[in-house]
C-alpha cells in the first residue's frame, strides 16, 4: 500500500504544473491576439468573423464587428451582415442604426443604399419609411455612373404601389448618364401608360398643354425621346473611361493597377475641363472614386485641391476639414503627405494653431523618424513658439536618431542650416539670455560680443559637422558639405575683408589663410591623405581596447570571487565606469587638436573630391609648388585621370570621323595633338597642353580651347566656346596677332583670315568637308591626353591624319595662308586695328 501512495502522489503534481503552465489557447484567442497587434490584418480579421459567428453570441459578434468595421468601414457586405445578425435576435431598431451608421460612413456607395433599401422591403417596412430612404440614396449616388441597379430596384418597388410616383423618376432617369440608359428607357416606354401623363409635365411643356391626353403623351414622348438622345452623348465621352474604372469600383485591400490610376487622373481631368459638366458631378465623381483608392493618397490631395480652387459655397472649409479628418482618422492614418496638408490648412486657413500642432505631434509619434514631419515641427516651433523650443526639439531629434544611418546625415546637415538660416535670432536670444545685466555697456563691446556670437555659431555647426563625419565617414553628402561649408566661411572671411579699413586687413589676411589651411585638412582627411596620423590614432585605440580588455578580464575574475556581494560589486562598477568616461573625455579634450577623421568613402568619391581639391587650390592658394606637389601626387594615384575622360575621348573621335577608323599603335599624342600637326610641322615648334593636367586642375567639363602660333615675335589668342565645341586658332605672323573665335556647333572650326581687306573674318564651318581656305587637322580633343588620332583613306578626312603626302599638303596651305594674314595684319594696323583691338 505504501508503493502505491507513493506512484500516486509521484504522477500528479507534473499533470497540474503542466496545466498552469502551458495552458491551452483557442483559436478565437489566438486570432484576436493577431489583429491586436496588426489591425490591418484584413484575412485573420474575417476569419476571427467566422469563428464567432458559430458561436451565435451577439456580444461577441457587436464586439468584432464594431471593431472590424472602424477598420474597414467600406466593406458594405459586412455592414449588411452585422445588420442581419441584430435583426435575427430581433433587435430591429439595432439593424436600422446599423445601416445608418453604414450611409453616413459610406455615403456614396450604390451598393450599402441598395442593401439598405432591400432590408426594408424584404422586413415589411411601411412605404413612407422606404420611399424616404429610396430618396435619400437617390440625392447622394443617382448620378453615379452605375446606379442602374439601385434605379431598377426604386422603379420595381413604385410600380407595385398604387399611388406611384413613377413620373418624376423618370423625368431624372432619362437625363442622367447610366451604364444601361437604354433598358430604362424601354422601360419608361412600357410603364407609360401607369404614369398620369400631367404629373410628368415640366414649367416649360405646362405652357403647351392642350387639355388633350393623346396630344399632351405624344408630346411628352418626343420631348423624353430628345433628352434620351442627349444623355447617349454625354455617354458617350464617358464611356471610355468607365469601361476601366469600373471593373474596380469596389474596396479590397489589394493595391490598384497602374493603368487604372492613370485613367482615373484622365478621367478628372476631362471632368473638370468640361464646360458643362457641373460641380455637384465632379464631387460625386471624387467620392466614388474614394471608395476603391481610399488608400491613394493623391486622389484625396486632388480632391482638395479642386475644392479648393473651384467650389463655390459658404461650407467651403468645413467640407475641405470634414474630408481631411476622413483621410487622416480612418484611412490615411500613417501617411505623412496628408497630415502635413491638413496641419497646414488649419493653420493658414482656419487660423487654428493649437489644431494644427495636435496634427503634426500625432503624426510625428507615429512616425518619429519621417525628415519631412520634423523640418517641418521645426519651423512650425520656430514660427508660433520661439527660437529656443525650435533648437531643442532638433538637438533632442538628432540624439535619438544618431543610430539610423540613412536619416542622421541628412538631419544634421539640416540642422546646420537652421542654425545658420537663423543665426540673428539665436544671437538675440543668447544675448538676452548673456546680458541682461550688461545693458550698460558701451557698442564697441557689443560688436566684438556679436563678432563672438558669429564664431559660436560657425563653431557649433562645425562640431555638428565633425561628430557627423565620425559617425558615418563613408557618407559622401557629409564630406562634401563639410567642405562647401568650410569654402563658405572662407567667402564670408574674404567679404567680409573688403569692408574693412585698411588697418585691419592684416588681420584679415591672416584669418583667410587659417582658413585655407583648414579647408585644406579636411580635403586631406577625406580623401586619407594624413595616413600617419591615422595610423598613430588607429594604434593608441587598439592600446585603449586592449586595456579596456585586460580591465573587463579583471572585472570578471573579481564578480567570480564576490558573487554574493552583489549590491557592493553594482556601486563599484558604477563607479568604475563613471571614472572610465571621465577619462575618455579629458583624453578626447587633450587630442582635440591631433583629431583627424577617418575617411572610408569609395575610389570614384575620392576621385570627385581630388578634382574639387586641385581646383581649390588653383583658386584660392597662391603657393603654385604646393599645386603642383598635389596634382603629382594626383597623377601618381590616378594616372589616366578620370575614368569619364576616355568616354568623351571616344564620342569626339566618333563624331568627328565619319568613316571607319583603326587606332595606329605605338602612337602616343602626350605632347602633339592632331589639331596642331598643321602648325608644328610648318614651323617645327607646337604649343600643345595635356588635357589630364588641366582636366585635373580645373576640375570641369567643358571644352578646351587651343592656340598655336609660329612667328618671330609675340603672339597671343582668345577663344570662346559653347556646347562644348573645340576652337583652334592658327596665327603665323611677323608681328602680334589675335583671333577670336564663336563656334556653338559640335564640329572642329577652324578660322584663319584670308583678305586683303580691312575686316576681320570669323568663320563659322558647319560642314566636315576640306576647304582651301580652312585647316582641318584632325579631331580636336585636348581634354585626353592620351587620346590616338585615327587614320582613314577616305576623301572625305575630316581632318583625320593619313599620311605623309596628307602632312605636306597642310603644310602649303599654311605657307600660302601666312603670306595673306602678313599683308592683311600690316593694312589694318595702320588702320589703328590690330588684331581685334584697338590701340
Amino acid at each position: 500500500m505504501t508503493e502505491v501512495s507513493t506512484t500516486t502522489t509521484t504522477q500528479t503534481p507534473p499533470t497540474t504544473a503542466a496545466l498552469t503552465t502551458t495552458p491551452v489557447q483557442s483559436e478565437e484567442d489566438k486570432l484576436w491576439r493577431i489583429v491586436r497587434n496588426n489591425p490591418l490584418a484584413f484575412n485573420q480579421w474575417t476569419f476571427l468573423i467566422g469563428v464567432i459567428e458559430k458561436t451565435n453570441d451577439i456580444e461577441k459578434i457587436r464586439k468584432v464587428y464594431s471593431e472590424f468595421l472602424n477598420e474597414f468601414p467600406l466593406c458594405f457586405l459586412y455592414w449588411k451582415r452585422f445588420a442581419d445578425h441584430e435583426f435575427a435576435h430581433n433587435n430591429t431598431t439595432q439593424s436600422i442604426e446599423i445601416f445608418e451608421k453604414a450611409v453616413s460612413s459610406i455615403p456614396h456607395s450604390v451598393d450599402i443604399w441598395l442593401n439598405y433599401c432591400t432590408h426594408l422591403i424584404d422586413k415589411s417596412y411601411p412605404i413612407d419609411e422606404i420611399r424616404s430612404v429610396f430618396k435619400r440614396g437617390i440625392n447622394i449616388i443617382g448620378t453615379d455612373y452605375q446606379s442602374g441597379k439601385f434605379w431598377d430596384k426604386y422603379i420595381d418597388f413604385e410600380i407595385a404601389q398604387e399611388n406611384n410616383e413613377l413620373a418624376s423618376i423618370f423625368n431624372s432617369l432619362l437625363r442622367i448618364p447610366l451604364e444601361n440608359l437604354q433598358i430604362f428607357n424601354e422601360k419608361f416606354k412600357d410603364n407609360i401608360d401607369r404614369i398620369k401623363i400631367n404629373d410628368m409635365l415640366t414649367e416649360e411643356e405646362r405652357k403647351d398643354y392642350t387639355g388633350h391626353d393623346a396630344e399632351t403623351k405624344q408630346m411628352v414622348l418626343q420631348n423624353r425621346e430628345k433628352w434620351y438622345h442627349e444623355t447617349l452623348e454625354k455617354i458617350s465621352k464617358r464611356s471610355n473611361y468607365e469601361s476601366v474604372v469600373n471593373k474596380r469600383f469596389f474596396f479590397h485591400i489589394q493595391p490598384i493597377d497602374e493603368m487604372t490610376l492613370s485613367v482615373w487622373r484622365s478621367y478628372f481631368n476631362f471632368m473638370e475641363s468640361d464646360p458643362s459638366v457641373t460641380q455637384e458631378e465632379v464631387i460625386k465623381l471624387y467620392e466614388r472614386c474614394l471608395v476603391p483608392c481610399c488608400y491613394y493618397s493623391e486622389f484625396w490631395l486632388k480632391y482638395i485641391k479642386f475644392l479648393e480652387e473651384r467650389y463655390v459655397g459658404d461650407n467651403k472649409n468645413q467640407l475641405i476639414e470634414s474630408i481631411f479628418e476622413r483621410a487622416t482618422k480612418i484611412f490615411l492614418k500613417k501617411r505623412a503627405d496628408i497630415h502635413l496638408e491638413y496641419s497646414l490648412f488649419v493653420e493658414a486657413t482656419l487660423g487654428n494653431i493649437e489644431k494644427a500642432f495636435t496634427i503634426l505631434e500625432n503624426i510625428h509619434s507615429l512616425l518619429p523618424t519621417h525628415l519631412e514631419i520634423i523640418l517641418r515641427l521645426v519651423s512650425f516651433k520656430r514660427r508660433n513658439h520661439s527660437i529656443e523650443q525650435a533648437n531643442q526639439f532638433f538637438k533632442k531629434v538628432l540624439t535619438s536618431l544618431q543610430s539610423d544611418s540613412k536619416l542622421y546625415p541628412f538631419l544634421s546637415i539640416n540642422y546646420i542650416s537652421f542654425l545658420l538660416s537663423n543665426k540673428q535670432l539665436l544671437q538675440q536670444q543668447t544675448n538676452n539670455n548673456n546680458n541682461n545685466n550688461n545693458n550698460n555697456n558701451n557698442n564697441n563691446n557689443n560688436n566684438n560680443n556679436q563678432d563672438d556670437m558669429v564664431i559660436d555659431v560657425f563653431e557649433t555647426s562645425r562640431e555638428v559637422l565633425k561628430k557627423s563625419i565620425s559617425l558615418y565617414p563613408d557618407s559622401k553628402l557629409l564630406w562634401l558639405y563639410y567642405i562647401n561649408f568650410e569654402i563658405n566661411n572662407l567667402l564670408f572671411i574674404i567679404s567680409d575683408g573688403n569692408n574693412y579699413h585698411q588697418d585691419k586687413n592684416n588681420n584679415n589676411n591672416n584669418k583667410r589663410m587659417e582658413q585655407i589651411e583648414r579647408i585644406k585638412k579636411v580635403y586631406n582627411s577625406a580623401l586619407c591623405l594624413e595616413k600617419n596620423k591615422i595610423k598613430k590614432i588607429n594604434k593608441n585605440k587598439e592600446e585603449k581596447d586592449k586595456e579596456k580588455e585586460k580591465e573587463k578580464e579583471k572585472d570578471k575574475e573579481k564578480e567570480k570571487e564576490k558573487e554574493k556581494e552583489k549590491e557592493n560589486k553594482e556601486n563599484k562598477e558604477n563607479k568604475e565606469n563613471k571614472e572610465d568616461e571621465n577619462k575618455e573625455n579629458n583624453n578626447g579634450n587633450n587630442n582635440e587638436e591631433n583629431e583627424v577623421l577617418v575617411c572610408k568613402l569609395n575610389e570614384d568619391e575620392k576621385l570627385e573630391i581630388w578634382n574639387d581639391y586641385l581646383e581649390f587650390n588653383l583658386r584660392y592658394d597662391n603657393d603654385i609648388k604646393a599645386y603642383k606637389e598635389l596634382k603629382n601626387k594626383f597623377n601618381s594615384l590616378y594616372p589616366e585621370g578620370k575614368p569619364e575622360s576616355k568616354k568623351r575621348s571616344l564620342a569626339d573621335l566618333q563624331s568627328s570621323s565619319t568613316a571607319s577608323t583603326t587606332l595606329v599603335n605605338g602612337v602616343n599624342n602626350n605632347n602633339n595633338s592632331s589639331n596642331n600637326s598643321s602648325s608644328s610641322s610648318s614651323s617645327g615648334s607646337g604649343s600643345g597642353s595635356s588635357s589630364s593636367s588641366s582636366g585635373s586642375s580645373s576640375g570641369s567639363s567643358s571644352s578646351s580651347s587651343s592656340s598655336s602660333s609660329s612667328s618671330s615675335s609675340s603672339s597671343s589668342s582668345n577663344s570662346s566656346s559653347s556646347n562644348n565645341n573645340n576652337n583652334n586658332n592658327n596665327n603665323n605672323n611677323n608681328n602680334s596677332s589675335n583671333n577670336n573665335n564663336n563656334s556653338s556647333n559640335n564640329n572642329n572650326n577652324n578660322n584663319n583670315n584670308n583678305n586683303n581687306n580691312s575686316n576681320n573674318n570669323n568663320n563659322n564651318n558647319n560642314n566636315n568637308n576640306n576647304n582651301n581656305n580652312n585647316n582641318n587637322d584632325g579631331p580636336v580633343n585636348k581634354r585626353v591626353a592620351y587620346s590616338v588620332p585615327p587614320t582613314t583613306t577616305n576623301n572625305n578626312n575630316n581632318g583625320a591624319v593619313q599620311n605623309n603626302g596628307f602632312i605636306f599638303q597642310q603644310h602649303q596651305q599654311q605657307q600660302q595662308h601666312q603670306h595673306l594674314q602678313q599683308q592683311h595684319q600690316q593694312q589694318n594696323y595702320n588702320q589703328g586695328f590690330y588684331g581685334g583691338y584697338g590701340y
